[in-house]
Formats: structure tokens, C-alpha cells, sequence
């Protein structure tokens, strides 16, 4: 596993624009796995430069060593000199945006309670839903992998007024109403 001092040969980090910029390499860092020549073309291409690139899944992902790793947790161990045992929650929602005044230590449950509205929702609120056996719209919220029914109401409104006082007493700065 790479330790912090590993990293921080290897790039340097940003805080406020949350950018990580690829540090020159000395010919001696290959330990002779890398011919001179060689190692100025890398110089060439990539020193000096914005390191990492857009993962699919919209966070910023980079190699290091034949191994690839999202942006944020190279940051982390650079900031905080151990790998996260947790999850990175992005507060902003923004999984590109790594300034470290966006970066923080998050449960999966707290990670999972700062999301967005899901696009197939159909009630408009977090966190409710239609319950057709019972003609009501539903409430729950999913805390450590476990859902929770918070109940039944006529209203979608009500429902979701219920939701955000329990994401509130389950995940307090983590809770996203909307």
C-alpha cells in the first residue's frame, strides 16, 4: 500500500481548487525500470500537469503504480498521511469537486444519506414513495443497510416532513432533505 510519503513524491495537492498536478520524476524513482530517455518523455507528457481523469461514475481516477485510485483517497492520505477506513462523502454532491473543504469521513449509511432526489422517483420527496396496497404514500429511510418504515400518509408532503426529521436524527450534517 502506498504510504503518504510515496504519494507526495509523486503529486502535489491543492486544497482550495482540490487538483492534484503530477510531480517530475527522477530517473532514480524507476529504479532502473525505466531507460533515461524514457523517463523524460514521461517528464515531458505529464509533469506539471493535472493528474487524473473522469471515472464513469463521475469521481476522478488515476494510476499509480499498475493500480488505479480515485482522486479523493489519494487526497486524503496526502492531507491526512492514512488511508481512509471509511467512506469520502463529497458534501456538495459534486464527485469531481475534491477541495478538502468538500472531503469528509463518512459511514456508508451517512454516505448514502447525502444523495440526491433518484431520477425514478416518482412522489417528488426523498425518501417517499406510493405504497398501492394500502393507496397511501409511504415513508422510509435506509439506516445501516436496514430499511425503515416511518409510515403511511395521504399526503406526499406530510410523508417527507417525516423523513427529514428522521434523517436528521440518523445522520444530522449527512442528511439531504431533497
Amino acid at each position: 500500500m502506498l504510504t503518504q510519503a510515496d504519494v507526495a513524491r509523486l503529486l502535489d495537492y491543492y486544497p482550495a481548487t482540490g487538483v492534484l498536478i503530477w510531480r517530475a520524476r527522477p530517473e532514480a524513482m524507476f529504479n532502473g525500470l525505466c531507460p533515461a530517455r524514457a523517463c523524460a518523455v514521461w517528464n515531458t507528457r505529464f509533469a506539471g500537469k493535472r493528474a487524473g481523469s473522469p471515472h464513469s461514475a463521475g469521481y476522478i481516477q488515476l494510476g499509480l503504480f499498475g493500480k488505479d485510485y480515485y482522486a479523493h483517497d489519494i487526497i486524503w492520505v496526502l492531507v491526512t498521511g492514512a488511508w481512509p477506513g471509511h467512506d469520502i462523502d463529497h458534501e456538495n454532491l459534486n464527485k469531481s469537486d475534491n477541495k478538502w473543504s468538500n472531503l469528509r469521513a463518512a459511514t456508508r449509511s451517512q454516505n448514502g444519506a447525502n444523495t440526491s432526489l433518484q431520477r425514478n422517483n416518482t412522489s417528488g420527496y426523498k425518501g417517499v414513495h406510493w405504497f398501492s396496497p394500502r393507496n397511501r404514500w409511504r415513508a422510509m429511510i435506509t439506516v445501516e443497510r436496514k430499511q425503515i418504515s416511518l409510515g403511511l400518509f395521504k399526503d406526499p408532503y406530510v410523508a417527507h416532513l417525516v423523513y427529514v426529521a428522521a434523517a436528521q436524527k440518523y445522520f444530522g450534517q449527512f442528511a439531504r432533505a431533497a
